[in-house]
Order: structure tokens, then sequence, then C-alpha cells
């Protein structure tokens, strides 16, 4: 790394180490996470969203997922319908699922 990328870097407040925190940084995102309801309901309204022809795009920045989970629910909706999406045991996941703040609650409850 240059001297002046160095020094840009340090002016964000950004870390060159892994897995340093980064402290004072805008870019900090706080997560929550959800209830199976929550994520079921999450899942309805982004089928809505696809069902009005809203794109990829726009669930991604209204619910806070990545572009992989929104085209797995597209091709779910598309191909297995809106059950695909309901809550049950054939469709857990391993892992809990977080959403960034701006994402959440769009009226579920």
């Amino acid at each position: 790394m240059t001297e002046d990328s160095l020094k840009g870097i340090r002016e964000t407040g950004l870390s060159t180490s892994p897995g340093t925190p980064l402290q004072s940084s805008p870019f900090v995102v706080h997560v929550e996470t959800l209830s199976r309801d929550e994520m079921e309901c999450r899942r309805m309204e982004a089928a809505d969203d696809f069902l009005h022809g809203l794109s990829h795009s726009h669930v991604v920045a209204k619910f806070g997922v990545s572009r992989t989970t929104a085209s797995r629910w597209h091709r779910a909706l598309t191909a297995k319908g809106l059950e695909s999406l309901r809550k049950g045991e054939g469709n857990r996941k391993a892992k809990p699922t977080h959403v960034r703040a701006e994402g959440a609650n769009h009226g579920c409850v």
C-alpha cells in the first residue's frame, strides 16, 4: 500500500488489519435477530412486491437482504408458489437470520 492510501484509510477511521473492529466508522450497521414469524412476514411482503413487478434490487434495499436471498425467494415463488415461502420444517436454515435495522419490520408484528 502506498503512504497516500494508508493516510486515506486512517482519515476514514477504517482499519487495515483483518478482524480489527471499525471504530468511529460511519458505516457500522446495527443488526437484529428476527423471529420465525417476522422472517415469514418479510418473505410474504417480498413475494407481494415480486408479484407486483418490483425488482430484486428493490427487495434487497427494502428488506436488507442479499441479492442471493432475494433471488432464492423469487425462484421459490415462481417455481412452487407462495406456500414455499411460509415457515415450516422444510424451510429451516441452520444459521439465525439477521437484518439491517433499516430493513426491519415492514409492517410485520
